[in-house]
């Protein structure tokens, strides 16, 4: 069932192929009902009132909606009208520092049979940008940002102490490629099944990510993975929004380039497909993780940000940002074969009734 999703937003072709389109515009022109299960549908990343967040451990984790990211040099996000989003913290300016975490989850949601995530995001970090492709991090400014799937609350958050929560599946990515590709606490690129403590969860076997077919001298899960580089290459610091993003951070070292492998300082689009029992993590184009398995993947969606060790960010600069997330509910296949056979059964129908007698 997913009643905030098709109660609320009017039914749309956006985002398919023309023949269902076509197909869908036949339907609707035939009488017959066109599936709202189909349309994706946004959740406004600017109003708490459509979240439920949570913080877990530590009261230095916070997230606030509709955050107006252009003082920062951000530049604005791809289809969005506005620079305001949903910014996450944790670890931030504090004495003492905590694995800790925050999720935030679109209430109303639970989801059943196959679908698909996504989430404009920006992961911010702070550091000593270098030539060579590196980044000279100080304590605390490699945190984690991701999403997730099959979640039942709990603490409300996700990757942290034993007494963190955790369920589903969920997936996350570092936000400066700040840990080592056999850490045994977090790796750049990380997948999670389950409940409790972040390591003691994460998903470390080589076959469930993409990245294993690419350089075997690096971890599968590391950003010096050719796969990773490819991918993600780093820009140089001073050409990000014109040069506008250092100046206002005091980014150090203009002159050097963002780390080559990492999802952070530029606006991605992470998604998750759940097909049957298989989810898939993507970062825009490029496939990170698959997972097979038997955690429940029906239920509520969120967005987690942590911080899985307990180094204190140096300021306000380590943060992710969230413009935009939407949920969409994949047709069946018979509704999949139904569409198509509109198309191609009905339309020369339609046409035949609107023929004027002779």
């Amino acid at each position: 069932m997913l009643g905030f999703i098709t109660a609320y937003r009017p039914v749309s072709a956006q985002g398919f192929s023309s023949r269902t389109r076509l197909a869908m515009a036949v339907l609707a022109a035939a009488g017959l009902a066109v599936p709202a299960h189909a349309v994706p549908t946004s959740f406004d990343v600017n109003d708490s009132a459509v979240w439920t967040t949570g913080t877990g451990s530590g009261a230095n984790s916070s997230v606030t909606f509709g955050f107006d990211y252009s003082s920062l040099g951000i530049p604005q996000a791809p289809g969005s009208a506005t620079t305001t989003a949903l910014v996450m913290r944790s670890n931030t300016n504090s004495a003492a520092g905590a694995v800790q975490g925050i999720t935030v989850s679109p209430n109303g949601v639970s989801l059943t049979g196959d679908y698909i995530v996504r989430a404009t995001i920006w992961a911010n970090s702070y550091g000593g940008w270098t030539t060579g492709s590196t980044l000279s991090t100080g304590t605390g400014t490699s945190q984690m940002v991701g999403i997730g799937v099959g979640y039942t609350g709990g603490t409300l958050w996700r990757g942290g102490a034993t007494a963190g929560g955790g369920s589903g599946v969920w997936f996350a990515a570092s936000g400066d490629g700040g840990f080592g590709a056999t850490s045994t606490t977090i790796r750049d690129y990380s997948a999670f099944t389950g409940s409790g403590a972040s390591v003691g969860n994460f998903v470390t076997s080589t076959s469930a990510y993409y990245a294993s077919v690419s350089g075997t001298a690096f971890g599968a899960q590391d950003n010096n993975n050719p796969y990773y580089q490819n991918a993600f290459p780093g820009p140089l610091v001073n050409s990000i929004n014109s040069g506008s993003w250092a100046s206002a951070q005091s980014q150090t070292l203009l002159s050097g380039t963002v780390t080559n492998g990492i999802a952070g300082m530029a606006w991605r689009e992470f998604t998750i497909a759940r097909t049957g029992t298989t989810v898939t993590w993507s970062i825009d184009t490029t496939p990170i993780a698959t997972l097979g398995t038997s955690v429940p993947l029906d239920g509520a969606t969120s967005i987690t940000y942590f911080d899985p060790t307990s180094g204190v960010a140096p300021n306000n600069l380590v943060f992710g940002l969230v413009s935009s997330y939407s949920v969409e509910l994949v047709p069946e296949p018979t509704t999949l074969g139904l569409l198509a056979a509109v198309a191609v059964g009905i339309m020369p129908l339609v046409r035949r009734r609107r023929r004027p007698a002779a």
